[in-house]
């Protein structure tokens, strides 16, 4: 007979760990092995019980919930860590799943989505409540965009001489060659592509040819100039 899926509450709401106590309890498959209402009290559950799954409600009053996550993962090394939480903030929502969370089920989502969470973190798949999902592509939009505006911002500081030696680079010509092509001096073309690299904010030749295929300045396949 196949092991039930054991399972540490931790939430410093009555209430919310009764509910989840109904449901568990009616579900074949899935053991309450231990509930708790503090963080250090759910650490020294975790270390003892060992449990497939630790819903963990991070808004507890006595450890930070990002501390909490890392110090769970330690205690119980296997266990998936669903996050149970009212709060639907992007920035929570990725910094606690750097922190080692599988699943993000906002309190006040449909039963259905805590028990899928556990159905998918079980299978090492991440789960997300719908909300948490829109959140999290709303801010991923909202960086990308970002850092376009920002590669624009950055393209559009540059000089037309500038520009041409960033050509001459993604050409593969040397200083002298450049030098040449541009009638100038190699201590001339040197401060022009100093300037480059500290407008673009690059630190070496890749990142100027990746700055340059974001920019629009060159092909994203040939890697050639515009």
């Amino acid at each position: 007979m196949k092991e039930p899926i054991r399972i540490l509450i931790i939430d410093d709401h009555a209430m919310v760990r009764t509910g989840m106590r109904q449901m568990f309890e009616s579900e074949t498959g899935l053991l309450l092995a231990g509930e708790a209402e503090t963080g250090q009290e759910g650490v020294r559950l975790a270390a003892e019980l060992q449990p497939d799954i630790i819903v963990l409600d991070v808004s507890l009053p006595d450890i930070n919930g990002l501390e909490l996550i890392t110090r769970l993962s330690r205690a119980a090394k296997k266990a998936r860590i669903i996050i149970f939480s009212m709060f639907g903030k992007e920035e929570f929502a990725h910094e606690a799943l750097k922190a080692g969370a599988l699943a993000y089920v906002l309190k006040g989502a449909p039963a259905e989505d805590l028990l899928q969470a556990i159905k998918s973190v079980m299978q090492d798949q991440y789960f997300f409540s719908a909300q948490i999902q829109q959140t999290l592509v709303e801010g991923y939009v909202e960086a990308k965009e970002s850092a376009a505006d920002e590669v624009r911002r950055r393209s559009e500081q540059l000089t037309e001489r500038e520009k041409e030696v960033l050509r001459h680079i993604l050409l593969g010509s040397t200083n002298q060659e450049m030098a040449e092509a541009l009638g100038l001096s190699a201590k001339t073309v040197e401060k022009h592509r100093a300037s480059l690299m500290r407008k673009t904010d690059c630190k070496g030749p890749v990142e100027l040819v990746r700055f340059a295929v974001s920019a629009g300045l060159a092909d994203p396949k040939t890697l050639e100039p515009r």
